[in-house]
């Protein structure tokens, strides 16, 4: 009778094993999609912040170039001619990434002219 009832403990032992290791595979399983998910959104986040930062970049540069040229204009280092094509070109370009700053940018230069 003793052996019969080890042999019982023993099989309801390793059934209450197999349970929970599966149950473990199964929530190691979906924590795992969850983090692989949480991942993808926060490398296309950073990759949203690293375009809008070179985009930034890129309108301040244009921006200060179009000041500077303005600066070497007024100190007749550029020929106003080639002053104003570079100040143009400039503008044209902070206009395609911004239309409200090409705007401005066109505003402050005619007012410059």
């Amino acid at each position: 009778m003793s052996k019969r009832l080890l042999e019982c403990s023993l099989s309801l032992f390793l059934l209450v094993c197999s349970v929970s290791i599966l149950l473990t595979v199964f929530y190691a399983k979906t924590t795992l999609e969850y983090y692989l998910t949480l991942v993808d959104e926060q490398r296309k986040t950073q990759e949203q912040i690293l375009q809008t930062a070179s985009e930034v970049k890129e309108v301040l540069f244009e921006a200060s170039t179009a000041l500077a040229v303005r600066v070497l204009e007024q100190k007749n280092v550029i020929p106003q001619t080639d002053a104003d094509e570079m100040v143009i070109e400039s503008i044209n370009i902070i206009k395609q990434h911004s239309k409200r700053l090409g705007k401005i940018a066109k505003y402050l230069n005619d007012k410059k002219m």
